[in-house]
């Protein structure tokens, strides 16, 4: 095991450079699907989770120029609606935002079930109920998450989460922004992260409300179509 042994007594003074939240980058990296044209994103941390979001959005077609370690120019507008390779998405968690951001813009998803760090058992189940709340048709196949929005698309319903899920909160986010004129969505997670997606990535109308005056519920959020 590493560790790290620190000696102190003495002043710390100087400046450093913070880098890019990961948690952001990895939901805001799979939102450039939704855009039919270039997307550029600053600040993105040069770990291992960007980089294997960087090679799936690759193999389904995007075009990608790193301008700089940490600033990213991501064309989507040719990607195709294909099966992100298994290998790929098994060795990140957050390569669950493609179920939400694929099933928003081709009103389909076929995503393997996500992997990555081991902290014990984080299912996705609050991710299906969102998209399911808007009519979308989710089964899991051999080890895929397969979601078919209804033939008229998806709808803006209301989404109750049985617990505060950041992750559900995004990935449902990203499966309605470019669909849903309205969608208030119950005890949503609201960390900064989920800001930074909603009126950064997604330049969505998103307003963020404290549930008191709704019995029982911690938050809510309601989402405006794009702009």
């Amino acid at each position: 095991m590493v560790k790290y042994i620190v000696q102190g007594g003495q002043r710390l003074e100087g400046a450093v450079s913070i880098s890019g939240a990961k948690n952001a980058a990895v939901a805001i990296l799979p939102a450039t699907l939704l855009v039919d044209g270039v997307c550029r994103i600053e600040n993105v941390p040069d770990i291992s989770d960007v980089r294997l979001l960087l090679e799936i959005l690759n193999n389904m077609g995007a075009k990608i120029r790193r301008l700089s370690r940490n600033t990213l120019e991501i064309d989507c507008s040719h990607v195709r609606n294909a099966t992100a390779p298994i290998e790929l998405v098994r060795r990140i968690r957050a390569s669950y935002y493609l179920i939400g951001a694929e099933l928003g813009r081709f009103g389909h998803a076929r995503v393997a079930m996500p992997g990555g760090c081991n902290f014990g058992v984080r299912p996705i189940d609050q991710h299906i109920k969102g998209f399911e709340a808007m009519g979308a048709n989710v089964e899991q196949e051999g080890g895929y998450v397969c979601a078919d929005a209804p033939t008229e698309g998806l709808g803006g319903g209301h989404v109750y989460l049985d617990i505060v899920s950041v992750g559900a909160t995004m990935n449902i986010l990203l499966a309605a922004v470019l669909c849903c004129k309205i969608l208030p969505m119950l005890a949503a997670g609201q960390l900064r992260r989920v800001l930074f997606l909603a009126t950064g990535a997604l330049m969505s109308q998103t307003t963020f409300l404290q549930g008191e005056s709704i019995p029982g519920i911690a938050h809510c959020v309601e989402l405006g179509g794009a702009v």
